[in-house]
């Protein structure tokens, strides 16, 4: 089982994300891996990482030399994955911890490929935030004729048949969800 998740900026979340993510995969497996994509973090992350990498080998640091957002981060680790499932999440703790085993469950019951996780609620950090996301929404459902906008967390699991034609798609600019 591999998680992958990438980090910008996320030095204050490190320790607290690992120690959540490792009760829940603890829960499903002890073979797993935990792949932190540095997105070119300016603050103390890569150090962070390195110390939680100093007490847990299965923790994995790819660090990117330029910022390259948050789905091309992403999709770095997922190449450079090794578990036959996969699971995608944000770093700064705002999908809980738990959903891993929710998703897994899901994942292997259902035999799917891949599951996505949708925000049912706006979960906006301030109200800047909340206003220019609202904007966008309201621009993006102004000028594309499908009027329906879902909102897409980067929280997914999926298994290597996914992955591989995932792999396979050459365009590199979208969002992975």
């Amino acid at each position: 089982l591999s998680i992958v998740t990438a980090s910008y900026n996320s030095e204050r979340y490190i320790a607290k994300f690992i120690k959540n993510i490792k009760i829940e995969l603890l829960k499903i497996t002890d073979n797993y891996e935990i792949i932190i994509v540095d997105d070119n973090s300016i603050d103390n992350s890569t150090l962070e990482i390195k110390k939680e990498i100093s007490s847990d080998n299965k923790i994995k640091l790819i660090e990117l030399s330029k910022n390259s957002g948050l789905h091309k981060s992403l999709l770095t680790g997922i190449e450079y994955s090794n578990g036959d499932i996969i699971y995608t999440t944000d770093i700064d703790l705002q999908v809980k911890a738990n959903y891993l085993i929710i998703f897994y469950e899901k994942l292997i019951q259902n035999k799917f490929d891949h599951i996505y996780g949708v925000y049912l609620n706006d979960s906006s950090k301030n109200l800047f935030h909340y206003i220019f996301k609202n904007i966008f929404i309201f621009l993006f459902k102004f000028f594309l004729s499908n009027k329906k906008i879902i909102k897409k967390s980067s929280t997914m699991i999926f298994n290597q048949n996914f992955k591989n034609h995932l792999m396979k798609f050459k365009e590199k600019e979208f969002t992975i969800s």
